[in-house]
């Protein structure tokens, strides 16, 4: 399981370790929570993996944290308040552009890092440079598109045990465990509503 907390400048924490006893995952969760002071509604989970069984033990807890599945449909994402015509045909748009909220996530994040782009509302956005196994992640992992024109990114397993495809298990060597912490966690901050969020992957 690997955790990544960041705010507006970039990632403040990343954890990741081999966890068997999966009530170790809410417990960490809690303890980071705490530790930054990032309310539940500002802590995302992948959805697999036993991501959804956690969120369901910390909302019996009164935690009320939210999910997010690596290959569901780019749909438009809940927002508070109204939306303007501009957000609208933008969020439509969004349906076409990206295969899966994976490529989704994932793009959003290139986009981020990418210093020939301006940084988004003025805010460059930081990964330490300590951070080498999340570096070693992300690095090889390729941004294609499809025949219809959209976004994708390997699956990251085998669809089936005969599958020729490539993974992102087999590019990187490893599941993207950090990486995927890291994706989740910017993808909370559309819903957060403090500029701390956390995302558990």
């Amino acid at each position: 399981t690997a955790w990544c907390v960041i705010d507006d400048y970039g990632i403040m924490e990343t954890i990741a370790y081999p966890t068997p006893n999966t009530a170790d995952i809410a417990k960490q969760t809690l303890a980071l929570m705490r530790k930054y002071n990032v309310p539940a509604q500002s802590v995302m989970f992948d959805r697999g993996g036993g991501g959804m069984q956690i969120a369901h033990q910390l909302r019996d807890q009164g935690f009320y944290v939210q999910t997010v599945g690596f290959g569901e449909a780019v749909n438009p994402r809940p927002r508070r308040g109204l939306q303007t015509i501009k957000n609208r045909i933008e969020h439509s748009e969004e349906k076409y552009t990206y295969a899966n909220r994976r490529a989704e996530m994932y793009w959003k994040l290139s986009e981020m890092l990418d210093p020939g782009l301006p940084p988004k509302h003025g805010i460059g956005f930081g990964i330490p440079d300590k951070d080498l196994e999340l570096r070693r992640q992300l690095a090889p992992i390729p941004k294609k598109y499809d025949k219809e024109g959209q976004m994708w990114l390997p699956p990251k397993n085998k669809k089936d045990k005969d599958s020729k495809e490539k993974t992102l298990i087999d590019i990187i060597g490893c599941s993207p465990d950090r990486a995927d912490a890291l994706v989740v966690a910017l993808y909370c901050r559309d819903f957060a509503t403090r500029r701390v969020t956390a995302g558990v992957a």
